[in-house]
């Protein structure tokens, strides 16, 4: 778990710090095709917030996805970052999808992307899978 915020970080430090940036809720595959994992997605948020980021939290993206009906939180179209961009004032976004959680087999897998809204262009991705 440690790693995953440490690699959110490191994304965040990387050049685009002064920004602010919009966290969407995490796509969660290990639940179900729909399913949302807001834990990490505020986990990653408050950790950012701690370090002195500017970050709009998964709870308000979540209230913009849902007033224009976006119910896919694991990838952006063109339209949805314009929206996010104007209305939530950010000029990246963090999108993650948790594709394995299993407690009892002490596997964990994720997928982080960051958007930059202005150019609707991926800056950064990461794919990491922890096992016993």
């Amino acid at each position: 778990m440690k790693r995953f915020v440490l690699i959110a970080v490191f994304l965040i430090w990387s050049g685009y710090c002064f920004s602010q940036v919009a966290i969407f809720p995490f796509e969660d595959l290990s639940k179900s095709l729909n399913g949302i994992n807001f834990y990490l997605s505020s986990l990653v948020s408050h950790k950012l917030k701690d370090k002195g980021y500017s970050v709009v939290g998964p709870d308000k993206v979540a209230d913009l996805l849902a007033r224009y009906r976006v119910m896919w939180t694991g990838w952006v179209d063109r339209i949805t970052a314009e929206r996010v961009k104007r209305e939530l004032n950010c000029q990246y976004a963090i999108l993650g999808t948790v594709l394995s959680n299993d407690p009892e087999r002490f596997a964990f897998g994720f997928t982080l992307r960051m958007l930059d809204l202005d150019r609707y262009k991926l800056v950064w991705s990461r794919v990491v899978f922890f096992s016993k």
